[in-house]
């Protein structure tokens, strides 16, 4: 990948510097991963990652650093993958998939708080991703004689208002 396109990336990206309730765009479709493929005593449950167009202010420091032109970096890809925060949602218990997944170019809600890192630090992290509730159009009528009626009633409507009033 070359600078420009990893700038145009990167200029599409919101920062979030602080706990709460965001509008995220899905990047990818969901990857699957397994912790216990590296870890087989793990308790963690295996989960589908979805990248988010979403960075907190330390990841947007690091990619600022990165883009810097008098900055040598070897990977930009690699660079834009480490500086976003990924939405996880785990498979079910019983195995299969879950009853919903983003795709990539949906627009959802996450929930941004601090946990803590591997190294013990307190860091910004998705904490929840739900689908955004869509409100359904009125659809578009072109019922021509319906709309005279209903143009004629209210003008009846309006004669007998001013007759009552006189």
């Amino acid at each position: 990948m070359n600078r420009v396109d990893a700038l145009a990336i990167a200029r599409s990206r919101q920062v979030v510097s602080s706990e709460g309730k965001y509008r995220a765009k899905i990047t990818n479709n969901g990857v699957y991963y397994d912790p216990s493929v590296n870890d087989p005593e793990t308790n963690q449950p295996p989960r589908y990652l979805f990248g988010t167009n979403v960075m907190s202010s330390d990841q947007y420091s690091t990619l600022k650093h990165g883009l810097n032109p008098e900055n040598e970096v070897d990977d930009l890809q690699e660079l834009l993958n480490q500086t976003s925060l990924t939405a996880a949602i785990l498979e079910p218990r019983n195995g299969g998939e879950p009853e919903w997944m983003p795709v990539k170019g949906e627009i959802v809600d996450v929930e941004v708080g601090f946990v803590p890192s591997s190294e013990g630090e307190q860091v910004l992290r998705i904490t929840s991703i739900t689908p955004r509730k869509a409100v359904a159009a009125q659809t578009a009528s072109f019922d021509f004689d319906n709309e005279e009626e209903t143009q004629e009633v209210s003008q009846e409507q309006t004669v007998v208002a001013d007759e009552l009033g006189d």
